[in-house]
Protein backbone atom coordinates (compact mmCIF):
# COMPACT_ATOMS: atom_id res chain seq x y z
CA UNK A 1 0.00 0.00 0.00
CA UNK A 2 2.94 2.10 1.48
CA UNK A 3 2.29 5.68 -0.08
CA UNK A 4 -1.05 5.18 -1.89
CA UNK A 5 -2.42 4.40 1.87
CA UNK A 6 -0.78 7.23 3.29
CA UNK A 7 -2.77 9.81 1.43
CA UNK A 8 -5.90 8.03 1.60
CA UNK A 9 -5.63 8.23 5.41
CA UNK A 10 -4.85 11.97 5.83
CA UNK A 11 -5.54 13.58 8.42
CA UNK A 12 -5.85 10.19 10.63
CA UNK A 13 -1.67 9.50 9.64
CA UNK A 14 -0.84 13.07 10.31
CA UNK A 15 -2.49 13.35 13.60
CA UNK A 16 0.53 10.99 15.37
CA UNK A 17 3.03 13.70 14.16
CA UNK A 18 0.91 16.64 15.65
CA UNK A 19 1.15 15.02 19.39
CA UNK A 20 3.49 17.34 21.62
CA UNK A 21 6.83 15.37 22.01
CA UNK A 22 6.56 14.57 25.77
CA UNK A 23 9.13 12.94 27.31
CA UNK A 24 7.78 9.36 26.64
CA UNK A 25 7.32 9.69 23.33
CA UNK A 26 11.12 10.20 21.96
CA UNK A 27 13.12 7.49 21.27
CA UNK A 28 16.43 6.99 23.09
CA UNK A 29 19.05 4.45 21.83
CA UNK A 30 20.82 2.73 24.88
CA UNK A 31 22.33 -0.03 23.15
CA UNK A 32 24.61 -0.74 20.14
CA UNK A 33 23.12 -3.67 18.94
CA UNK A 34 19.86 -6.31 19.52
CA UNK A 35 21.13 -8.86 21.27
CA UNK A 36 20.40 -12.62 20.77
CA UNK A 37 17.86 -12.00 24.10
CA UNK A 38 16.96 -8.82 22.61
CA UNK A 39 15.45 -10.95 19.89
CA UNK A 40 13.93 -13.74 21.97
CA UNK A 41 12.30 -10.88 23.87
CA UNK A 42 10.57 -9.25 20.80
CA UNK A 43 9.17 -12.69 19.27
CA UNK A 44 7.63 -12.64 22.94
CA UNK A 45 6.32 -9.13 22.21
CA UNK A 46 4.54 -10.41 19.21
CA UNK A 47 3.35 -13.82 20.28
CA UNK A 48 1.30 -11.96 23.16
CA UNK A 49 0.11 -10.05 20.46
CA UNK A 50 -1.45 -12.63 18.26
CA UNK A 51 -2.39 -14.96 21.33
CA UNK A 52 -4.26 -11.80 22.69
CA UNK A 53 -7.47 -11.55 19.94
CA UNK A 54 -7.30 -7.66 19.29
CA UNK A 55 -8.85 -6.90 16.35
CA UNK A 56 -7.27 -3.68 15.04
CA UNK A 57 -3.44 -2.55 15.36
CA UNK A 58 -4.50 0.44 17.68
CA UNK A 59 -6.40 -2.15 20.07
CA UNK A 60 -3.43 -4.21 19.73
CA UNK A 61 -1.01 -2.12 21.52
CA UNK A 62 -3.67 -0.48 23.99
CA UNK A 63 -4.60 -4.36 24.87
CA UNK A 64 -3.06 -5.84 27.97
CA UNK A 65 -0.61 -8.18 26.14
CA UNK A 66 1.55 -4.86 25.67
CA UNK A 67 3.93 -4.74 28.36
CA UNK A 68 4.37 -1.21 26.97
CA UNK A 69 1.35 0.21 26.95
CA UNK A 70 1.20 2.35 29.91
CA UNK A 71 3.98 4.14 28.97
CA UNK A 72 2.73 5.22 25.51
CA UNK A 73 1.37 9.01 25.03
CA UNK A 74 -2.10 9.59 26.18
CA UNK A 75 -4.74 9.44 23.44
CA UNK A 76 -2.14 8.21 20.44
CA UNK A 77 -3.92 6.42 17.83
CA UNK A 78 -1.42 3.57 16.12
CA UNK A 79 -2.45 2.53 12.59
CA UNK A 80 -0.71 0.33 10.13
CA UNK A 81 -1.52 -1.38 6.95
CA UNK A 82 -0.10 -4.96 6.06
CA UNK A 83 3.30 -4.51 4.73
CA UNK A 84 3.90 -0.88 7.40
CA UNK A 85 2.61 -3.92 10.13
CA UNK A 86 6.49 -5.55 10.24
CA UNK A 87 8.51 -2.13 10.46
CA UNK A 88 5.55 -0.52 12.89
CA UNK A 89 5.75 -3.28 15.54
CA UNK A 90 10.09 -3.55 15.07
CA UNK A 91 10.46 0.47 15.60
CA UNK A 92 7.68 0.37 18.69
CA UNK A 93 9.62 -2.59 20.38
CA UNK A 94 12.98 -1.17 19.55
CA UNK A 95 11.97 2.67 20.78
CA UNK A 96 10.26 1.02 24.18
CA UNK A 97 13.83 -0.75 24.63
CA UNK A 98 16.17 1.82 23.15
CA UNK A 99 17.22 -0.39 20.51
CA UNK A 100 18.77 0.86 17.80
CA UNK A 101 16.62 0.92 14.38
CA UNK A 102 17.25 1.61 10.57
CA UNK A 103 14.91 1.11 7.92
CA UNK A 104 14.83 1.34 3.88
CA UNK A 105 13.27 4.13 2.49
CA UNK A 106 13.85 4.00 -1.10
CA UNK A 107 14.03 1.25 -3.61
CA UNK A 108 14.24 0.70 -7.22
CA UNK A 109 12.81 -1.29 -9.61
CA UNK A 110 15.33 -3.79 -11.67
CA UNK A 111 14.07 -3.68 -14.86
CA UNK A 112 11.20 -1.63 -16.13
CA UNK A 113 7.71 -1.92 -14.51
CA UNK A 114 4.32 0.26 -14.22
CA UNK A 115 4.20 -0.61 -10.57
CA UNK A 116 7.30 -0.88 -8.58
CA UNK A 117 5.24 -2.95 -6.11
CA UNK A 118 5.13 -6.00 -8.88
CA UNK A 119 8.70 -5.80 -10.41
CA UNK A 120 8.82 -8.65 -12.45
CA UNK A 121 12.69 -9.26 -11.45
CA UNK A 122 12.22 -7.39 -8.16
CA UNK A 123 13.75 -3.94 -6.71
CA UNK A 124 17.08 -2.99 -5.15
CA UNK A 125 17.89 -0.34 -2.29
CA UNK A 126 18.77 2.80 -2.87
CA UNK A 127 18.03 4.57 0.20
CA UNK A 128 18.18 3.94 3.72
CA UNK A 129 17.85 5.81 7.01
CA UNK A 130 19.11 5.56 10.65
CA UNK A 131 17.00 6.75 13.51
CA UNK A 132 18.88 8.96 15.05
CA UNK A 133 18.52 9.42 18.80
CA UNK A 134 16.85 11.84 20.58
CA UNK A 135 13.56 12.26 18.04
CA UNK A 136 9.93 12.04 18.14
CA UNK A 137 9.10 8.65 18.00
CA UNK A 138 5.71 9.19 17.00
CA UNK A 139 6.96 11.00 13.59
CA UNK A 140 9.01 8.27 12.95
CA UNK A 141 6.00 6.14 12.84
CA UNK A 142 4.36 8.55 10.31
CA UNK A 143 7.23 8.44 8.12
CA UNK A 144 7.82 4.57 8.02
CA UNK A 145 4.17 4.40 7.02
CA UNK A 146 5.08 6.69 4.08
CA UNK A 147 8.54 5.29 3.06
CA UNK A 148 7.58 1.15 3.41
CA UNK A 149 5.41 -0.56 1.10
CA UNK A 150 5.22 -4.22 -0.45
CA UNK A 151 7.84 -3.04 -2.41
CA UNK A 152 10.64 -2.49 0.16
CA UNK A 153 10.28 -6.40 0.82
CA UNK A 154 10.72 -7.32 -3.33
CA UNK A 155 14.15 -7.55 -3.31
CA UNK A 156 16.37 -10.95 -4.31
CA UNK A 157 17.73 -12.51 -1.19
CA UNK A 158 21.50 -12.74 -1.80
CA UNK A 159 21.12 -9.17 -3.25
CA UNK A 160 23.43 -6.97 -1.21
CA UNK A 161 24.28 -4.01 -3.51
CA UNK A 162 24.17 -1.00 -3.83
CA UNK A 163 22.72 -1.57 -0.49
CA UNK A 164 21.24 -4.48 1.91
CA UNK A 165 17.43 -4.84 2.66
CA UNK A 166 15.98 -4.94 6.41
CA UNK A 167 15.60 -9.03 6.10
CA UNK A 168 17.43 -11.94 5.27
CA UNK A 169 16.74 -15.37 3.70
CA UNK A 170 16.67 -17.47 6.46
CA UNK A 171 17.01 -21.52 6.69
CA UNK A 172 13.68 -23.72 6.85
CA UNK A 173 13.98 -24.78 10.62
CA UNK A 174 12.27 -24.71 14.05
CA UNK A 175 14.49 -22.35 15.28
CA UNK A 176 15.23 -19.94 12.02
CA UNK A 177 11.34 -19.55 11.35
CA UNK A 178 9.78 -18.25 14.86
CA UNK A 179 7.64 -15.18 16.01
CA UNK A 180 8.45 -12.11 14.40
CA UNK A 181 9.40 -13.78 11.30
CA UNK A 182 7.56 -11.67 8.31
CA UNK A 183 6.33 -13.47 5.45
CA UNK A 184 5.91 -12.09 1.95
CA UNK A 185 3.11 -12.47 -0.78
CA UNK A 186 4.52 -11.55 -3.76
CA UNK A 187 1.07 -11.01 -4.69
CA UNK A 188 1.35 -7.65 -2.18
CA UNK A 189 0.72 -8.94 0.78
CA UNK A 190 2.53 -9.41 4.22
CA UNK A 191 2.19 -11.08 7.86
CA UNK A 192 4.08 -11.86 11.09
CA UNK A 193 4.46 -15.17 12.15
CA UNK A 194 3.36 -15.27 15.94
CA UNK A 195 3.47 -18.60 17.10
CA UNK A 196 4.15 -22.25 15.60
CA UNK A 197 1.95 -25.42 16.84
CA UNK A 198 3.60 -28.83 17.42
CA UNK A 199 2.83 -29.97 14.60
CA UNK A 200 4.64 -27.44 12.22
CA UNK A 201 1.66 -25.52 11.54
CA UNK A 202 2.81 -21.67 11.24
CA UNK A 203 0.22 -19.13 12.20
CA UNK A 204 0.56 -15.31 11.72
CA UNK A 205 -1.13 -11.76 12.03
CA UNK A 206 -1.62 -9.21 9.51
CA UNK A 207 -3.40 -6.11 9.03
CA UNK A 208 -5.22 -4.43 6.66
CA UNK A 209 -5.92 -0.42 5.36
CA UNK A 210 -9.08 -0.47 7.64
CA UNK A 211 -6.33 -0.50 10.34
CA UNK A 212 -8.41 -4.22 11.10
CA UNK A 213 -5.74 -7.06 12.17
CA UNK A 214 -6.48 -10.60 11.49
CA UNK A 215 -5.17 -13.84 12.03
CA UNK A 216 -4.38 -16.58 9.66
CA UNK A 217 -2.59 -20.30 8.83
CA UNK A 218 0.49 -20.33 6.19
CA UNK A 219 -0.89 -22.24 3.21
CA UNK A 220 -0.81 -22.01 -0.24
CA UNK A 221 -2.24 -18.52 -0.48
CA UNK A 222 1.22 -17.43 -0.03
CA UNK A 223 3.13 -18.53 -3.35
CA UNK A 224 6.42 -19.25 -4.40
CA UNK A 225 8.41 -17.05 -7.05
CA UNK A 226 11.06 -15.85 -8.92
CA UNK A 227 13.63 -16.04 -6.55
CA UNK A 228 14.54 -11.85 -7.22
CA UNK A 229 10.69 -11.12 -6.54
CA UNK A 230 12.34 -12.15 -2.67
CA UNK A 231 8.87 -14.22 -1.76
CA UNK A 232 8.59 -15.88 1.08
CA UNK A 233 9.84 -15.80 4.75
CA UNK A 234 11.95 -12.88 5.57
CA UNK A 235 14.26 -12.38 8.87
CA UNK A 236 15.38 -9.02 10.37
CA UNK A 237 18.88 -8.34 9.07
CA UNK A 238 20.85 -8.18 12.55
CA UNK A 239 22.65 -4.63 12.61
CA UNK A 240 25.12 -2.63 15.03
CA UNK A 241 25.88 0.62 15.53
CA UNK A 242 29.61 1.91 14.21
CA UNK A 243 30.86 5.57 15.33
CA UNK A 244 26.85 6.18 15.27
CA UNK A 245 26.11 4.72 11.69
CA UNK A 246 24.26 1.47 11.65
CA UNK A 247 26.20 -1.55 9.63
CA UNK A 248 24.15 -4.31 8.37
CA UNK A 249 25.71 -7.79 8.75
CA UNK A 250 26.27 -9.46 5.11
CA UNK A 251 24.40 -12.74 4.71
CA UNK A 252 27.67 -14.35 5.11
CA UNK A 253 27.81 -13.50 8.58
CA UNK A 254 24.43 -14.65 9.59
CA UNK A 255 24.39 -18.34 11.02
CA UNK A 256 20.94 -19.27 9.76
CA UNK A 257 20.93 -17.64 6.32
CA UNK A 258 20.13 -20.29 3.44
CA UNK A 259 18.38 -20.03 0.52
CA UNK A 260 16.68 -22.98 0.44
CA UNK A 261 13.25 -22.06 0.10
CA UNK A 262 14.02 -20.60 -2.75
CA UNK A 263 16.15 -23.18 -4.13
CA UNK A 264 15.14 -26.43 -2.93
CA UNK A 265 17.30 -28.80 -0.56
CA UNK A 266 19.81 -29.67 -3.10
CA UNK A 267 22.58 -27.50 -5.10
CA UNK A 268 21.93 -24.20 -6.57
CA UNK A 269 20.78 -24.28 -10.52
CA UNK A 270 23.35 -22.89 -12.26
CA UNK A 271 20.74 -20.65 -13.78
CA UNK A 272 18.38 -19.14 -11.28
CA UNK A 273 15.51 -18.63 -13.91
CA UNK A 274 15.74 -22.46 -13.19
CA UNK A 275 14.16 -22.19 -9.66
CA UNK A 276 11.33 -24.26 -10.05
CA UNK A 277 13.67 -27.69 -10.76
CA UNK A 278 14.98 -27.45 -7.35
CA UNK A 279 13.45 -30.19 -4.92
CA UNK A 280 13.02 -30.17 -1.14
CA UNK A 281 13.99 -33.97 -0.24
CA UNK A 282 13.26 -34.70 4.08
CA UNK A 283 14.18 -38.36 4.94
CA UNK A 284 14.49 -39.16 1.38
CA UNK A 285 11.17 -38.63 -0.02
CA UNK A 286 10.65 -35.54 -2.23
CA UNK A 287 7.96 -33.20 -1.25
CA UNK A 288 6.43 -29.84 -2.99
CA UNK A 289 7.25 -26.83 -0.99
Amino acid sequence: MGRIRFIALGLAVLSLATIPARADAIYHIRRAAWSAADERDYGAFIAAIGASGCRTVDGCLHDRANPFRASDPPQVEFRSDCADLPYVLRFYYAWHRGLPFSYVSEVSPRGRTSDIRYTARGNKVEERIDVEDGVHALAVLDRLRDAVSSATYRIAPDLEEPQESDFYSPALTPRAIHPGTVIYDPNGHLAIVWRIEADGRIRYIDAHPDNSLTRGVYDLRFVRAAPGMGAGFKNWRPLRLVEGRAVLAKNSEIADFSLIQYFGTGARPADDASWRSGAFILGGAVLDY
